[in-house]
């Protein structure tokens, strides 16, 4: 196939392991009340990090 770009499908690996719920199961009942939607976390001077910025 000389000149040709051919993409194959990479294997799936098996999976290491298997969650105990689904995403439907965890949102199963929530409202933005129960989320919490309008409460944001409070940073801890380690999460913020040395110059304000989170670190990965």
């Amino acid at each position: 196939m000389e000149g040709n770009i051919v993409i194959e499908a990479a294997d799936t690996p098996d999976p290491v392991f298997i969650l105990p719920f689904t995403e439907a199961e965890l949102l199963h009942g929530m409202t933005p009340y129960t989320a919490h939607l309008d409460e944001l976390a409070q940073l801890t001077d380690r999460e913020i990090g040395k110059y304000g910025a989170i670190s990965l």
